[in-house]
C-alpha cells in the first residue's frame, strides 16, 4: 500500500475493511491499533529511512518510554519529552519531511519490532527496548486507562 498515489485515504479505508476489528480496534500484522496510529504505523513502514545514527526508542505505552526520554533530553524545564523526542507514527505521519528540518537522530514508537520499518534493521541504528514484565506492563497500561 502506497501512500503516495493519487486517493491514499481510499486505499488505506480498502484496506481497513479487510482487517479483523473491534471497538475501533484493527488487527495488523498480529497486533491491534487504533486506526489513527495505524494509519501513521503504515505511513512509517513505506516511507520511513533509518539511518545509522539513529536511537529507536520503543516500548509497550506506559512502561518508561517518556522517563527514558526525559533522560536523554536535558531542557525539560522548558519542554515536554515528547516534543523534544518525536514519535515515529505520530510525528512522522504527520510531517514526512520532519528529517529535512531537524535531523532528528533520537527516535520514539510504540510499534512492536515486527512492524517497524525494514530500514530500521538493515541500517545498523541502534534500538533501546523497554521492557516490564507482562504483568507489570498490564498494571501499568490499566491503571492509566481506566
Amino acid at each position: 500500500m502506497s501512500f503516495s498515489n493519487e486517493n491514499p485515504y481510499q486505499k488505506f479505508t480498502d484496506l481497513l475493511s479487510t482487517l479483523p476489528n473491534m471497538n475501533d480496534l484493527y488487527q495488523y500484522q498480529g497486533f491491534w491499533y487504533p486506526c489513527y496510529i495505524l494509519e501513521g504505523v503504515l505511513q512509517v513502514q513505506q516511507q520511513f529511512q533509518a539511518l545509522p545514527t539513529d536511537i529507536i526508542i520503543t516500548g509497550w505505552p506506559k512502561t518508561g518510554n517518556t522517563w527514558l526520554k526525559a533522560l536523554l533530553k536535558n531542557p525539560l524545564l522548558n519542554h515536554l519529552p515528547h516534543a523534544l523526542i518525536p514519535f515515529l507514527e505520530i510525528d512522522f505521519f504527520k510531517n514526512p519531511n520532519m528529517r529535512d528540518s531537524h535531523q532528528h537522530s533520537i527516535l520514539s514508537t510504540h510499534m512492536p519490532y515486527t512492524s517497524l520499518p525494514k530500514t530500521i534493521a538493515s541500517s545498523g541504528c541502534k534500538i533501546i527496548y523497554i521492557y516490564l514484565s507482562g504483568t507489570k506492563g498490564y498494571i501499568c497500561f490499566f491503571m492509566a486507562f481506566r
